[in-house]
Order: C-alpha cells, then sequence, then structure tokens
C-alpha cells in the first residue's frame, strides 16, 4: 500500500482533446476501479494521474500514465485498456532520432502499403505510427519478439 499520494501528469494533443472530453466517463470509472485519481484540466489540456492510499499495486499507477499516453498516440480505448493486465506492456518508440530513422521509414513503408496488419498478426501486437512516434502495445514476450525482430530488419538494410 502506497503512503504518500504520487502524481504524474501528461499533456495532451489539441487533436485529442474532444475524444478524452467523450470518452471521460469510461476513463475515470476505469481509474476509479484501480484505486487511482484522475483529473483533466481542459484549459491546460493536461492529465493528472495519482494513486489512492488504498491503491494496493504500485504498478498501475505507470501503466494508468502508459494507458493514457496510448490512447493520446490514437490506440483505440478498447485496445489500450490491455496495458493493466499483468503480462501487457506498452511502449513508443520516438522515431526522428538517428538511431531510428531506418526503423522509422521502415514502418511507414509499411503502415503505407498496409503491411502492417501482416507484421500485427505475426507478433500479436498492435503498432500505431503517429507522427514521429511509434506506439507498440502487446504481451510481454511478444513486444520483445517484435523489437528483435525490428532491429534485425533494421540492420539487415
Amino acid at each position: 500500500m502506497f503512503v504518500v499520494e504520487n502524481k504524474f501528469s501528461v499533456l495532451i494533443n489539441k487533436s485529442k482533446e474532444p475524444y478524452f472530453v467523450k470518452m471521460w466517463k469510461k476513463i475515470t470509472r476505469l481509474f476509479k476501479s484501480l484505486n487511482l485519481n484522475i483529473i483533466f484540466e481542459q484549459n491546460r489540456r493536461l492529465i493528472i494521474i495519482s494513486n489512492r492510499k488504498k491503491c494496493t499495486q504500485p504498478m498501475m499507477l505507470f501503466k494508468g500514465v502508459m494507458f493514457i499516453r496510448l490512447v493520446n498516440r490514437n490506440v483505440p480505448y478498447i485496445q489500450s485498456r490491455k496495458i493493466f493486465r499483468d503480462s501487457y506492456m506498452g511502449l513508443i518508440i520516438k522515431t526522428s532520432t538517428r538511431s531510428n530513422f531506418l526503423l522509422n521509414n521502415f514502418i511507414m513503408r509499411c503502415y503505407k502499403e498496409n503491411y502492417t496488419k501482416n507484421i500485427e498478426s505475426i507478433t500479436n501486437c498492435i503498432i500505431i505510427p503517429y507522427g514521429e512516434t511509434l506506439s507498440i502495445l502487446g504481451l510481454i514476450t511478444d513486444v520483445i519478439y517484435l523489437l528483435k525482430a525490428l532491429r534485425f530488419l533494421k540492420l539487415s538494410k
């Protein structure tokens, strides 16, 4: 159990603000069931997530932050909820860095040519490019498998 309250904040994209307003009841219900507090400051486009003293699983706070980050990057609500399962993880890769430049080109080319569905079906992961980031959600073992495969593809070019 937490002794002290911890807080994290996530800045929401302007384009996603209406979606958060529409889904807010579902999101607050989900967070209350996990003993987490959530506040949406619309004027600053900021979501603040904090734990309650009743919260017995500290990892839920971090998973709550990742949930908001995934929804903020166009991962559907229903898919993003999976992050709260024990065996799931979410990952956001910034693809504009020099080391991830080839990866970004590869993923964007696959996305434009509709190959990401094939990669998703092979790895059982959800892959969504958004701006200069790539959101990945799946079972921990599947995400690791996907990252190894992407690293191999990046190095073989």
